[in-house]
């Protein structure tokens, strides 16, 4: 009886320290900064093909250990090629456990040094920021069995607890907006 029991102890012993080498190597590999370069470089290539425009990060810091993110000169242009946002710098410290019950959550984030420029020339012709609100916002379902497949999908929940802005100046057409 005891072989038996010190044989599934040394088989759940070896499997958690299987489990725990593997998690700490993900950990360290996640800090490595060519790895982080290639996330970025992810991120950056589906932005400009989600917004069809041109979109720049200068880099990227992710901090496994404590999960913070953080993103360092974003530079999005409008249709016509002029500069619509630029964001010195984006922090957001994620929740761990929640990312394995598919919920985003951030406890704080903080946007800071934001520019944009904001236009909607007259009624008639769209804002120059309408491209980004179409891109992101959700397509309407069409028939049964696409709400039937979208029901299956899982969802990812999203939640930010605190967000803190910094030297954001916004101007809309002539007024100018500063926080």
């Amino acid at each position: 009886m005891n072989k038996i029991i010190k044989k599934i102890l040394k088989i759940v012993g070896g499997t958690l320290a299987v489990v725990v080498a593997l998690l700490g190597a993900a950990l360290i590999a996640l800090n490595n900064k060519s790895l982080q370069k290639k996330v970025l470089d992810d991120i950056v290539q589906e932005l400009r093909l989600k917004l069809d425009t041109k979109v720049e990060i200068d880099s990227i810091s992710i901090n496994m250990f404590n999960l913070d993110l953080n993103l360092y000169g974003i530079k999005i242009d409008d249709r016509q090629q002029r500069e619509m946002l630029r964001v010195e710098k984006v922090s957001a410290n994620l929740v761990l456990m929640k990312l394995l019950q598919k919920k985003i959550v951030i406890e704080q984030a903080e946007l800071i040094g934001a520019k944009a420029l904001l236009l909607k020339p007259s009624k008639e012709e769209p804002a120059n920021y309408q491209f980004v609100i179409d891109a992101f916002k959700k397509p309407k379902d069409k028939t049964k069995e696409e709400k039937k497949k979208k029901e299956k999908k899982s969802k990812m929940e999203f939640d930010i607890s605190a967000l803190s802005l910094k030297d954001v100046r916004v101007k809309h057409n002539e007024l100018d907006i500063y926080l």
